[in-house]
């Protein structure tokens, strides 16, 4: 239920963020209310101008006042600011969606109102229904979650770091114009992603290769440049998952944390073994392409081939010496096949390995 209730209302949820169980209305009759102040550091405490950005301060307010109409046999928690830890990565979970004890039920049917206004007429109250409409107390909520101001900016600094860089601060400007359309727009992501892809700060050219390159497009861009023949999806499962990626399962509902945490030593280690083992299957490949564009005639003429057939950041002008180094390597240059295929695998193999081609 909860699953659909976000899919209903098209919420971004934080990253860094954890899983609880724990109900934000009421617990069991009686219960003293303790450790309910997870909701501290939501980014939606409009008082405070960074709760938009992805590590959330703990000046950051909660938005969550008491039930209204408490039945006397019900003790609920009183929302505080005493603690900061971020809020799930699943929605609230209302109590009758969670727990069907008597005492949750009796909560469900009252009133409750928030700090931050709910529906777009402003209230910020969720009226009393009984326990089995409580679903409709869930939806109702997230969908105010999902109007709010601070999710629009929340929302646009993921979509910056995902679509424009990882360096740097985010852009304010960009915040503002991306949350602004994603506002009028009422949540549509069809009309928030023109806006980024159509973007001054996309197409800027210091966008170009400011982007830490997530294992499956590395390896993707690598199948690219270099070739595929005689690779399959499932040969390359096993080095995505030794860069630290699995397709499709992510570690948790918030996904992966990306940019840097992608490299580790073993993790850049798994990269260039993928390098070495794609760029000798693809050798008689790349040895062809090379006679084809006619660059086999001196190492420097191969390696300019390669610099530019594979897309990377600018190389600096030590690393090209240490590739024309090894291409000068063992013997003169015949450019003889064995030779072309050789050197071709070699220096494919150090520029897809090399810290510039990790970019993108």
């Amino acid at each position: 239920m909860i699953a659909d209730a976000i899919a209903a209302a098209r919420v971004p949820w934080p990253p860094n963020s954890i899983m609880t169980a724990t109900t934000i209305f009421g617990s069991s009759a009686g219960a003293k209310p303790t450790n309910h102040a997870w909701f501290s550091s939501f980014p939606f405490a409009s008082s405070v101008p960074d709760c938009a950005v992805p590590v959330f301060p703990a000046s950051c307010t909660p938005l969550i006042a008491e039930a209204d109409a408490v039945p006397p046999s019900t003790t609920l928690p009183l929302m505080t600011v005493t603690e900061n830890i971020v809020l799930a990565n699943e929605p609230v979970h209302l109590g009758v969606l969670l727990d069907e004890s008597a005492a949750e039920k009796r909560v469900a049917d009252v009133a409750k109102t928030f700090s931050f206004a709910v529906y777009p007429d402003g209230s910020k109250t969720i009226p009393a229904r009984s326990a089995a409409a409580g679903m409709q107390d869930g939806i109702d909520f997230i969908n105010g979650l999902a109007a709010h101001p601070n999710t629009a900016r929340y929302l646009a600094a993921k979509l910056y770091r995902f679509f424009v860089t990882d360096f740097g601060a985010v852009n304010v400007t960009f915040v503002n114009r991306i949350a602004s359309v994603y506002l009028q727009s009422n949540g549509d992501m069809k009309a928030v992603m023109r806006e980024v892809l159509l973007s001054p700060e996309f197409w800027d050219e210091s966008a170009y290769f400011a982007r830490y390159s997530w294992p499956v497009e590395y390896v993707t861009r690598a199948f690219k440049d270099i070739g595929w023949t005689g690779f399959s999806v499932n040969d390359a499962l096993t080095p995505l998952s030794n860069m630290g990626q699995i397709l499709l399962e992510p570690p948790d509902v918030a996904g992966w944390d990306a940019g840097q945490t992608w490299f580790s030593t073993s993790a850049m280690l798994a990269r260039m073994n993928f390098a070495s083992s794609l760029a000798g299957n693809q050798k008689f490949k790349l040895a062809t392409a090379v006679r084809a564009a006619n660059a086999s005639a001196t190492p420097e003429a191969l390696l300019s081939y390669f610099v530019d057939a594979l897309a990377s950041a600018p190389l600096d002008s030590s690393v090209t010496t240490e590739l024309s180094n090894y291409l000068h390597a063992n013997g003169a240059w015949t450019a003889s096949d064995a030779q072309l295929q050789a050197k071709a695998s070699g220096v494919v193999h150090l520029i897809a390995g090399s810290p510039e081609y990790q970019l993108s």
